[in-house]
Order: structure tokens, then sequence, then C-alpha cells
């Protein structure tokens, strides 16, 4: 006999769905950034920066990994005993006490991912603020929306046994995200603004393309995930059920956000030393300007 669906677990089956779509996409991705980093060479790997950027991104994976088969297995277990329930209404929202541990585990690991990502683009943007050993004290707003996070984190897992709480904690993640993404691309800005400065326009395509590419990554890389997290936000204010098929995707499509920017960062980079493969040098994907020369 079929099983007549109400429409809140039609989307979470939906939305169940497009996560694992959006994880076979990401893994697909990781598999072609571990071919590139062994590619690279061990020589490359142990730079510091590189090394925990790329350990960030396994960790993400991995928790990202574990958010989505505990969430396949509560949604399913919710479908299953849809007929048992009065309300209608999926058991892992309602929080029922069967599953009160598999939904503790599933916001921990989706907190997890969540703060893997954030702390990994604050670090490249620390890296990228701090190459002549100069900090910017600019980068104390981005890391204090980091740290308020991991308090709201907090909060919404001891809250989270009784009911589903995103307020204030998604929208002080996503503040993080973007504002320190939005840094990285000013500080590409300013320093593509400075080879025009020092070199003119006549000798600036070269020099001013990685800063070009760099930039175009990352708008488009963070467009997705901010289009995707502001939606997910505008329908669970508003009470709309469609806010269902769009959190189980969120941890996967922070996820593809920094994939995308590692893998063509790592092919950009690749490029550039086959063309100047008969150089003694390869020419550096990135040249900082400084008041005393090129750093």
């Amino acid at each position: 006999m079929g099983l007549e669906l109400q429409l809140d677990d039609k989307l979470h089956l939906a939305g169940s769905g497009a996560s694992f779509a959006l994880y076979c996409i990401n893994f697909y991705f990781l598999v072609r950034l571990v071919i590139g980093i062994y590619s690279q060479g061990r020589e490359r790997l142990a730079a510091k920066s590189k090394l925990w950027r790329h350990l960030a991104t396994f960790l993400s994976f991995v928790l990202a990994s574990n958010y989505l088969c505990l969430q396949i297995y509560v949604t399913y277990l919710g479908l299953a005993e849809h007929r048992d329930s009065k309300n209608g209404s999926a058991p892992w929202i309602d929080n029922s006490k069967r599953i009160k541990g598999v939904w503790l585990a599933i916001a921990v690991s989706g907190l997890g991912c969540t703060w893997a990502i954030d702390a990994s683009v604050l670090y490249q943007c620390f890296v990228l603020y701090s190459v002549r050993g100069n900090i910017s004290w600019i980068l104390l707003l981005p890391a204090t929306f980091l740290l308020s996070s991991l308090g709201t984190g907090a909060y919404l897992l001891s809250s989270s046994l009784s009911s589903l709480r995103i307020l204030p904690h998604f929208p002080i993640c996503i503040t993080t995200k973007l504002l320190s993404s939005s840094l990285i691309i000013l500080k590409l800005i300013q320093q593509r603004k400075k080879l025009t400065l020092e070199f003119g326009n006549a000798n600036l395509t070269e020099l001013a393309r990685p800063y070009t590419f760099l930039i175009h990554i990352f708008v488009q890389s963070y467009a997705l995930y901010s289009i995707f997290s502001v939606t997910f936000l505008v329908l669970f204010v508003s009470n709309n059920s469609a806010w269902r098929v769009f959190l189980p995707c969120l941890s996967q499509i922070g996820l593809m956000s920094q994939l995308l920017i590692q893998i063509r960062v790592l092919r950009n980079r690749t490029r550039n030393i086959s063309i100047r493969e008969g150089e003694e040098k390869p020419v550096s994907p990135i040249v900082f300007i400084t008041p005393s020369g090129i750093a």
C-alpha cells in the first residue's frame, strides 16, 4: 500500500535528494583536488598556508558527509513513521525522543562543517593581509563574527533538542563568510590598482591577470552560497515550508564554494607553470606591490 505524503514530507524528501546530488558533485571536485595536489608535488603541499587550507577542506567534507548520512536516515525514518504521526510532520524536525541523539549529531556535524569553512576563509584573509608581516586591524571584524558564531552555535545546540532555531546563529555565519571573502576581494582589487600605478596600463595585462582571475573566482563561488543562504533565511523567517528544501543543501553548497576556489586556483597555477616550462623560474600567480618595489 502506497504512502500518502504531506507537503512537508515531500519537501524534506526533495531536500535530501538535492543534498545527495550536491554531495556527489563535491565528491567529484574533491577527487580532482586530490589529483591536482598530488601533481603539484610534496614541496608545494608542505607550505603551511596550503596545508592548513587543504586539511580544513577535507575536515569539512567529512563533517558534511556525516551530516548528509544522518539527515537522510532521519528523513526516511520520518517517512516510515508518517502514518503514526498525528500532525503528519517529519519526526527529525519534531525531535521525538527516539532520535534526539541523532538530531544532536546532525547539528554538531552541520555546525562543525560551517565553522571549518568559515575558519578556512578567515585564515586565507589573514595570510593575504599579512603578506608583509603587518596585520590589518580590519581582520578583527570577521574574527569577532566567527567567535560570535561559536557562541550562537553553542546556544543552537542547547536548544536544538526542543525546537529548530537558526536565529541569531545563521545570519552571523552568513555575515562571517561574506565579510571575509569581501575583504579578500578588496585586497586583490587594491593590489591590482597598485600594479596599474607602478607599471602603467601598457604592461598591466599579464601582471593583473591573476588578480582578475581570483576576483572572478571568489565572486562566482560565494554568489552561489549567498543566493542559497539568503533564500533559505527569507523562507524560514516568513514561515514558508519551502525552507525544508534548502536547509539540507547549505553545508554542501558551502563546501562546494571552497572546492571550486581551490580547484580553479590549482588549475591556473599548473597552467602557468606549463606555459613557462622552458624558463628558469615560473612567474608567481600573485605579485604584491609594496612602497619599496615588488614583494
